[in-house]
């Protein structure tokens, strides 16, 4: 049983992947995707680029600038997720694009225990698969439209949380609930 249970989540996540993953480097870049992967470059490799936020508030590493807010409501944090990609992958609109691509894969994955650990594995899996397929996270979740992965995934994960706290009633849960909360609403502040 619990085997089957993984393939289907497996099986969920390779559809999610090869629709999300067709023709990833269309269409071009659009302007919330750049305002964290900017940033992200010119850390990387010292480009160029201006910082995009309208209030800089900059922090330098190693004596490289990194954004703390690239906008007055809006936190460097999609900066952040955008180093690693560009550091092993370099810097390209598929390698933009990937870093959406896996919070909404790891997004899918943690709602779908959330949904069996509220409900059941039917109920799990047909949610999952619904969520996998649906054109806005396929098209608008992965080419970051709206900087809603990130939000996706931290709102994933508090609601595995809670359920596992309604569970065994550990505060561990708790603190996990209130990191992703406060780490969603430094991301954005519409969180």
């Amino acid at each position: 049983q619990k085997m089957n249970e993984k393939l289907v989540v497996i099986f969920i996540l390779s559809i999610f992947l090869c629709l999300s993953c067709y023709y990833l480097d269309l269409p071009g870049l659009n302007f919330d995707e750049c305002l964290g992967a900017a940033p992200a470059v010119k850390f990387l490799y010292g480009s160029n680029c201006e910082p995009m936020q309208i209030d800089p508030s900059v922090i330098h590493i190693f004596g490289r600038p990194l954004p703390i807010m690239i906008m007055p409501y809006i936190s460097g944090l999609k900066t952040l997720l955008h180093i690693p990609f560009y550091a092993i992958l370099g810097v390209s609109t598929v390698s933009t694009r990937l870093m959406p691509v896996t919070l909404v894969t790891l997004s899918i994955w943690i709602f779908y225990l959330a949904v069996k650990k509220a409900k059941d594995a039917r109920t799990a899996t047909l949610s999952c698969l619904l969520f996998a397929v649906h054109p806005v996270t396929v098209f608008y979740m992965t080419r970051d439209i709206t900087p809603v992965a990130i939000a996706v995934l931290c709102l994933s994960i508090i609601f595995y949380s809670l359920y596992k706290w309604k569970d065994d009633r550990r505060n561990t849960y708790l603190t996990v609930i209130a990191f992703f909360s406060g780490l969603g609403v430094s991301h954005k502040a519409d969180f």
